[in-house]
């Protein structure tokens, strides 16, 4: 069987978000499984147009076998839209388009409801959706009746070094832009009482390429003379970030959105609780007073409260800390990676 993958070689080998390292998850387990035959295409990620997309495909798919499979990232539209029209043409590719979240929803106005009538669009003519998540797999069956949806999960379980908890730190880790939601900490933080911003610190870790957010943060830092208590630290080593997460007391991630959010689950191997904004996936892993908060979603009032809390309440910090471990023993494991990667590869035969 021939699956054809078309993603950016790059992501594999120099992967930036939670996105690209699943993504390079997924293929080099694929290309373990001796009855497939795969092949990655990255001559897909900058295209001028749907016809010269048209014909490119066309003689890619040329000499493969009936029903080759296709596996690419739905937020390449012009790549699914040109798969869509050859398998109306030609008829003889089965197309799995993977999704992490919903670009649509990092979108206002025209150009969101634009996004979300080809994302739909492309789900619904679609063989049916890889997915890294429950939360995902449960939003794609309101859009099509027809598709269950594919689970792939990541690999978490981990036994990590655990945090100390001998300093108020707060953690965040991703890459620094507007759907992180780390304009709505700031806000949050600015809240809290003086004693309580004079006892903590805040780490923001991540990548930090959109610069003109930065510096929107930057500016907001500086306007409520947080300089002291917030810190962007940017991208790290991998040595580095297990430092940042063993040196913590507590994981914040207050983004707007998210399809599954894989720090959560890093943070809970570490033994970190975490507190995030009631939205998307974050229910899926975070259970409201036993391994984290969860905070109505914007509410930033009650966020810079939950902030307090967990802070001021020792007992309450230990009992999540518990939870997040208990959390971290229950997650999905590369067994169960491997199991559903063999499920999906026997229902194309």
């Amino acid at each position: 069987m021939d699956i054809i993958a078309f993603f950016n070689n790059n992501d594999f080998e120099h992967p930036i978000t939670g996105g690209h390292i699943y993504n390079s998850i997924l293929i080099n387990s694929l290309k373990k499984i001796d009855e497939i035959n795969l092949e990655i295409n990255d001559d897909f990620e900058n295209i001028d147009s749907i016809k010269n997309t048209f014909q490119k495909l066309k003689k890619l798919f040329k000499n493969k076998e009936k029903n080759c499979v296709v596996i690419y990232n739905i937020f390449n539209i012009k790549l699914g839209l040109s798969l869509i029209l050859y398998k109306c043409l030609v008829g003889n590719i089965k197309i799995y388009p993977l999704i992490h979240h919903f670009r649509y929803q990092e979108n206002q106005g025209l150009n969101r409801k634009k996004l979300k009538f080809l994302e739909y669009f492309i789900i619904k003519k679609a063989s049916d959706v890889i997915c890294p998540n429950p939360y995902v797999i449960d939003e794609i069956k309101k859009i099509s009746n027809n598709k269950k949806g594919v689970l792939i999960g990541h690999i978490f379980k981990k036994n990590q070094k655990l945090s100390d908890f001998t300093k108020f730190n707060l953690l965040f880790v991703g890459t620094m832009y507007y759907r992180k939601g780390i304009d709505l900490l700031i806000e949050a933080i600015n809240l809290l009482p003086s004693e309580t911003k004079e006892k903590i610190q805040v780490n923001l870790v991540g990548n930090t390429r959109d610069e003109n957010y930065v510096n929107f943060i930057k500016q907001k830092i500086q306007d409520y003379y947080l300089e002291k208590s917030i810190h962007i630290i940017g991208s790290v080593s991998q040595e580095q970030l297990i430092n940042y997460y063993t040196d913590s007391y507590v994981f914040i991630f207050p983004s707007r959105h998210e399809g599954y959010g894989m720090v959560i689950e890093e943070a809970m191997s570490h033994g970190l609780p975490v507190i995030a904004f009631n939205n998307s996936a974050m229910p899926y892993s975070i259970k409201d007073g036993e391994n984290g908060m969860l905070i109505e979603d914007g509410d930033i009032k009650a966020l810079a409260d939950a902030i307090e809390k967990i802070i001021q309440d020792s007992q309450f910090h230990k009992k999540l800390v518990k939870g997040a471990l208990i959390h971290n023993e229950n997650c999905h494991s590369e067994t169960d990676l491997n199991s559903e990667i063999r499920n999906f590869v026997s229902s194309l035969n």
